[in-house]
């Protein structure tokens, strides 16, 4: 990823990354070993918990579980990366989007954030929804995307622009997008 953020023209500095829906922290750790200090994030305290007891580098790493719809708790204009990979697509479009405009908040001028999203949302027909149900014994994870022009457009809004972004198919027909702060905010 960080090749992806290099060929798009963009020479981020390696002090402070961000791996949003880090989960165990498998990226959180390769990261360290890129940055100075990385933050990893995710939703679920025992990814959290787990995340923690594998961290390889000590006080550069910190992991921190977020329940809130935004990452307020995390500053501002502090991260030089942030990286989310097959995180966005676990929400529905409108909270995907307004994750997006925080990456844009959290970023240093001139910083990069890497996520993919889906272009749609899918799931299951209902017949195939309850057959999956009853034979799992668990509810089928609905994936959710935003089409490019939402991306674009969330992106503008939150003073950003879209350095590049190509197709990707990571099991949905999206987007990887690299996308940098454009200005300083208010």
């Amino acid at each position: 990823m960080l090749g992806e953020v290099e060929a798009s023209g963009l020479r981020v500095p390696h002090h402070q990354a961000l791996d949003f829906g880090c989960g165990v922290g498998r990226l959180t750790q390769a990261l360290a070993e890129h940055f100075e200090r990385v933050v990893g994030v995710d939703i679920a305290p025992s990814m959290i918990a787990r995340a923690r007891q594998e961290n390889r580098h000590g006080d550069r790493v910190r992991y921190v579980v977020n329940e809130r719809s935004d990452l307020a708790g995390l500053g501002s204009e502090r991260f030089d990366l942030i990286l989310s990979l097959l995180v966005l697509q676990h929400m529905e479009p409108a909270y995907a989007l307004g994750y997006v405009a925080e990456f844009l908040r959290l970023l240093t001028p001139g910083g990069a954030a890497v996520f993919n999203i889906p272009h749609t949302s899918w799931a299951q027909p209902s017949a195939w929804r309850r057959l999956w149900e009853r034979w799992r014994g668990r509810p089928l994870m609905e994936m959710h995307g935003a089409g490019v022009d939402a991306v674009v457009n969330a992106v503008r809004a939150a003073g950003g622009a879209v350095a590049t972004h190509c197709e990707v198919d990571w099991g949905a027909p999206g987007s990887l997008y690299v996308v940098t702060k454009t200005k300083k905010e208010r």
